[in-house]
């Protein structure tokens, strides 16, 4: 008698071809989505860069820019009043002890000897550096302080400026960095109301804008015009 006895020799499903195609269509859909995914994230990211980088780049710039014109302001203003200080001080002159006589005369040892008594408190309680006295002629009749006569072309700028106030008996306020910054007040002196010649008197822009920068924390430099 015979006894048939069948064995399972099936161990496992293989997946069809068809089975596999698909699994691998799904798999490269999906990369491809990703890959598309993070290159628009890439793009939006660098976007995002680039424009908050402009954004900086320009805020920057524009707070640079007011910083530059408050400084131009402010710069302005300490050496307008500057000027107008020294204008204030010309006219103050003819007033001083015995300036009147001294300049109706046009006697330079007169003006010598009578300014000396001023010069010193000048110099230390309004920073002036130099004054000069000139007659209706131009000619120089005294002296105080810088520059010195043999720096020539600081001296031919100032007698041109003298020239030109005596003519026209009108101030000037010239700023010079020719030798050293210097704001100028030329102006026309009256006494009992006779023009007898000019003045000149100059201060100093150093002391000034060192000032300005310890305080701002800033460099600061002059652009002149000459």
């Amino acid at each position: 008698m015979a006894i048939l006895i069948e064995h399972d020799s099936q161990e496992g499903t293989v997946p069809s071809k068809g089975a596999r195609f698909g699994l691998h269509k799904f798999l490269g859909l999906k990369w491809k989505v990703m890959l598309l995914s993070s290159l628009i994230l890439l793009v939006i990211v660098t976007a995002f860069s680039v424009i908050s980088y402009r954004i900086l780049i320009d805020n920057f710039d524009s707070q640079s820019e007011a910083q530059y014109q408050r400084y131009v302001k402010e710069i302005d203003g300490l050496i307008d009043q500057i000027s107008q200080n020294l204008h204030q001080l010309a006219g103050l002159t003819p007033f001083l002890k015995d300036m009147d006589s001294a300049l109706l005369a046009g006697d330079g040892k007169n003006i010598t000897r009578a300014f000396d008594l001023h010069w010193e408190s000048l110099q230390l309680n309004n920073g002036i550096h130099l004054v000069r006295f000139y007659d209706r002629s131009n000619q120089l009749l005294a002296n105080w302080g810088t520059p010195e006569p043999s720096a020539d072309k600081e001296n031919d700028a100032i007698l041109k400026w003298v020239r030109k106030v005596n003519e026209r008996e009108q101030p000037l306020r010239p700023l010079s960095c020719a030798e050293n910054c210097m704001q100028y007040a030329v102006e026309p002196l009256l006494v009992e109301g006779k023009s007898v010649g000019v003045i000149v008197i100059g201060a100093s822009l150093v002391d000034a804008v060192l000032g300005f920068e310890n305080i701002a924390g800033a460099d600061i430099g002059l652009l002149i015009q000459e």
